[in-house]
């Protein structure tokens, strides 16, 4: 962010995307180290979309929520036996990029993810995602051991 930032301040503007991800800022159970990481990026996003701003530079943090990329099957996940269906990438792309252009500092795809970060309490969030890790884990463990056999 700090070459990038320097660089777009010289050509007089441009944007940055960070990526973070959804339940960082509360803490994410069986992953908490990169919740930690996450809820950093999102915290020096907020700071530097304020900070970059007079520089013309627009600074956007990317709250990713469960997306249907390839980290999914490398946890050894199967979308469709996880809780919480994964979204589209291309439906996460285009609602970030309309965030972006909105000069938002924070875009958080997919309106039940917003709906439900909006009237869920924290601890109520960080119980629910650890319910659904745990329960997605375990069923990724029952089929590693079938496979194995």
């Amino acid at each position: 962010a700090y070459m990038f930032g320097g660089r777009l301040a010289l050509r007089g503007g441009g944007g940055i995307i960070l990526g973070g991800a959804m339940g960082a800022a509360q803490g994410i159970p069986f992953s908490a180290c990169d919740a930690g990481s996450k809820a950093l990026v999102q915290s020096l996003g907020e700071s530097l979309h304020i900070e970059l701003k007079r520089k013309g530079i627009q600074v956007m943090t990317l709250v990713v929520p469960p997306t249907n990329t390839a980290i999914i099957t490398k946890f050894g996940l199967d979308p469709a036996d996880m809780p919480m269906k994964p979204m589209a990438v291309k439906q996460c792309v285009s609602e970030a990029l309309r965030h972006f252009k909105q000069r938002r500092s924070l875009s958080l795809p997919g309106g039940l993810n917003r709906l439900l970060a909006g009237i869920v309490p924290t601890r109520v969030m960080r119980i629910m995602m650890g319910k659904m890790i745990e329960q997605t884990l375990a069923k990724a463990d029952k089929r590693n051991s079938y496979a194995r056999g």
